[in-house]
């Protein structure tokens, strides 16, 4: 590993150990995330993304995702996306319906891979009033560690926040954090499975701030 490589992994580490802010009141959750992942190259540089995830606990499902998109390739390492997003939640039954607008790049250093995600999100919400904005930035890197590259270590941070009050919802300011540790196993040169821990804050501004613990199993195919 270069020690440019070393670096970015080490400050990224920083970043994550002290990413979430301390609250007196916080309620601990758990659950188990399961993500299917469908990325087709369409004729003209487009793409089509499609994503389903649906989230369980101890009660059965608690949330659903589902997430089509569109994409254009400006350069190889560089895609914009304008997608739709309708994300029900359980017991009690809210729906959620999301337009978003994506910019996905992608950056190689050494044997390093870094992806920058930046994604603007207008969210339609059951029983809130207007439309809440909220901004969303990932970074993520993964690393080869066996000779073939067949096995990668994954590690990234995903900071929200939302840009707007809206009535009964959403307030404006920090909306939560997600940190991530997982292994990634190249299937194919299309298809990967990837299993990993997610811990996510979520500032709550009307309750107890909630801090949960995720199982995440990824399954991502290229086409």
């Amino acid at each position: 590993m270069t020690k440019g490589g070393e670096r970015a992994l080490l400050a990224l580490a920083v970043l994550l150990l002290g990413g979430a802010p301390a609250r007196a009141s916080l309620t601990h959750e758990g659950q188990g995330w399961f993500q299917g992942i469908a990325r087709v190259s369409l004729p003209q540089r487009f793409k089509l993304w499609l994503e389903v995830q649906p989230r369980v606990d101890g009660d059965g499902m608690s949330q659903l995702v589902l997430r089509p998109a569109i994409g254009y390739q400006v350069v190889p390492s560089w895609t914009l996306y304008q997608g739709y997003g309708w994300i029900p939640s359980f017991d009690p039954f809210k729906s959620e319906n999301r337009s978003y607008q994506e910019s996905l790049l992608e950056t190689p250093v050494g044997e390093l891979r870094m992806i920058n995600r930046t994604r603007f999100e207008q969210r339609f919400i059951e029983g809130v009033d207007g439309v809440s904005l909220r901004l969303r930035h990932m970074l993520r890197f993964t690393y080869p560690i066996d000779s073939a590259r067949t096995w990668l270590a994954a590690i990234s941070d995903e900071l929200f926040v939302n840009c707007n009050d809206a009535t009964g919802g959403p307030q404006a300011g920090f909306d939560q954090n997600r940190v991530y540790l997982g292994v990634r196993r190249q299937l194919t040169p299309t298809s990967a499975l990837e299993v990993g821990y997610l811990h996510q804050f979520q500032k709550k501004p009307s309750a107890d701030d909630v801090s949960s613990s995720n199982a995440v199993v990824s399954l991502d195919v290229a086409f």
